[in-house]
């Protein structure tokens, strides 16, 4: 499991790709469609092949569904700016009160961005 916080700029999702041509990583599960779609290109300018040498999930599912398929988690937008303004809320209020956790129930749309196994 590789983790961190890259650019979304060429020389991040360059390094990116480096990253996993050097390794034996199979699948990735990435924060955001754009960001997916910029790897899954570079890969296969590096001929790489999704989803057959490497899987692709985007925890996203907000940028419109193109020629490039990509399989998301996705969260149900209202629920989430329903969580995202009763936390900042509660905090207003509540400053000092610990940090709590809330979990959202994403739903998986398969785009066929993943080998079936």
């Amino acid at each position: 499991v590789l983790t961190g916080m890259m650019p979304y700029d060429t020389a991040g999702v360059k390094t990116i790709v480096e990253t996993i041509i050097r390794s034996d990583i199979t699948a990735l599960l990435v924060h955001s469609d754009y960001l997916a779609i910029a790897i899954a290109q570079a890969l296969e300018n590096q001929g790489k092949r999704i989803p057959d040498d490497i899987s692709l999930i985007s925890i996203d599912g907000f940028a419109t569904p193109s020629s490039r398929p990509l399989t998301v988690l996705r969260s149900d937008e209202e629920e989430l700016a329903a969580c995202a303004i009763h936390t900042l809320l509660s905090r207003i209020q509540s400053p000092d009160q610990p940090v709590h956790r809330m979990y959202l129930d994403p739903t998986l749309i398969d785009r066929g961005s993943v080998v079936q196994r």
